[in-house]
């Protein structure tokens, strides 16, 4: 588990669908270099996210054999509805956010995917 890696996929995935979703709307070449500077807050929510909700699963139940596949089985289903109900939460109140709750879904739900998956090495593959 890479957390820095993670962290770093979590930020580009993020500012991505961001500012997808606020292109489809309206796309104005204006705002182009807002998009390199919004990664500095985005990478900072995806960090404190990252390591403060989705990590201490992985650290507390890493010390077993099969830890990690463990952790995702258990938790990331109710991981995934509690994201989900808060940043529905977070639309229903502030439907003008409506891009960054969505990042904010997905992202942690790949982040998740990211930690949990197995590392590979040559003599297993």
């Amino acid at each position: 588990m890479s957390i820095g890696k993670t962290i770093a996929k979590a930020t580009l995935l993020s500012t991505c669908i961001f500012w997808f979703l606020i292109f489809c709307d309206d796309l104005d070449l204006g705002m182009l270099p807002f998009v390199f500077l919004s990664m500095i807050p985005i990478c900072l929510c995806c960090s404190l996210v990252i390591i403060f909700t989705i990590a201490p699963f992985f650290w507390i139940c890493n010390k077993e054999q099969n830890g990690t596949e463990i952790v995702f089985q258990w938790f990331f289903p109710f991981y995934a509805i509690a994201c989900f109900c808060l940043c529905a939460y977070g639309f229903w109140e502030a439907p003008d956010a409506v891009s960054f709750f969505t990042a904010a879904f997905f992202t942690s739900l790949q982040s998740w995917v990211w930690l949990a998956k197995k590392k590979v090495t040559k003599l297993e593959s």
